[in-house]
């Protein structure tokens, strides 16, 4: 509820100016010559789209690429155990401290914290450019009074 405005038509017009703006750079640079033979994996240049546009725009963070494949790259070591493996296997759980592949989900789910807490970081450095954006609702939340709380939102 608390970050409900965040999705009214005006943030959604933007984030798809925003996206279709990133669109169109992505083409610019990647496709710049047509007789040029790049391979490229669609899905990923997609994904990496989307993900710049809704945090430029949600989270006032603009997220360089090669944060962006570290985010990519630890929220799937993250979503396989906590998403696939651990609610199919309560063991897991139990002995989990035993399994590598388990630690390193810990460990992912860390790093994802501390992006997040970087982000935080950076909204309070600058003057907020947007009103009623994502950031703004969840730091401005009485709900949450502590960092982790904002950044695990």
């Amino acid at each position: 509820k608390s970050i409900a405005p965040a999705f009214s038509s005006n943030h959604v017009k933007r984030m798809n100016t925003v996206a279709l703006e990133k669109t169109e750079a992505w083409i610019k640079d990647t496709l710049p010559n047509p007789d040029k033979k790049a391979t490229f994996d669609v899905s990923t240049e997609m994904i990496g789209i989307v993900l710049s546009a809704i945090v430029e725009t949600a989270f006032e963070y603009d997220m360089q690429p090669e944060e962006q494949r570290y985010f990519d790259e630890q929220l799937n070591i993250a979503l396989v155990e906590f998403v696939l493996k651990s609610p199919t296997n309560p063991l897991r759980g139990l002995f989990g401290c035993f399994l590598p592949e388990r630690r390193q989900a810990f460990a992912a789910a860390r790093n994802l914290m501390n992006l997040a807490l970087k982000v935080m970081d950076e909204y309070r450095k600058k003057e907020p450019s947007k009103e009623g954006t994502i950031i703004q609702l969840i730091m401005e939340s009485p709900a949450y009074p502590k960092d982790e709380e904002k950044a695990a939102e």
